[in-house]
């Protein structure tokens, strides 16, 4: 979870399941691999994760 709570990361211990979720519609590409490169050190299946395209709201 971001010290912000902008973001926060879920997943089971199983490794089964992983959540990565955003407060705002897209999330910078940047903090996004990052993210990711976290998850890959914690042995969890990244090439399962899959982004929602989500609409502005504007």
């Amino acid at each position: 979870m971001a010290h912000d709570y902008s973001y926060a990361v879920v997943g089971h211990p199983n490794r089964d399941y992983l959540w990565i979720l955003c407060r705002t519609p897209q999330m910078d590409d940047q903090r996004y691999n990052a993210i990711v490169d976290r998850i890959k050190k914690k042995n969890f299946d990244v090439s399962k994760l899959r982004k929602t395209v989500q609409a502005d709201k504007n």
